[in-house]
């Protein structure tokens, strides 16, 4: 497969994976706070953005925008800012 072959190479669009999953806006009231928090204490890297974040959690997303449903628990082992867990439980309580 080659990298120019986007007939095999999904592509993603950060603002519309988040418009679609983030109805209520809970994600991104999250990923405010991340930000915000992230300010004081290190829990993801001190240059990511805001968009940077809106980015982070739509890659989060991703496996729902593949048609890979998210059923039973999460377990998240210590990822930093909650990713992906926290962002999927968000999109899918």
């Amino acid at each position: 497969m080659s990298i120019n072959d986007t007939n095999q190479i999904p592509v993603f669009s950060s603002r519309d994976i988040l418009a679609k999953y983030d109805i209520d806006s809970k994600i991104s009231s999250y990923l405010d706070q991340v930000f915000l928090f992230n300010q004081k204490v290190n829990i993801v890297s001190r240059e990511t953005s805001r968009e940077g974040l809106d980015k982070i959690a739509a890659e989060c997303l991703a496996p729902l925008e593949l048609g890979i449903d998210i059923k039973g628990k999460i377990f998240d082992i210590g990822s930093g800012g909650g990713f992906p867990s926290i962002v999927l439980m968000l999109a899918r309580p």
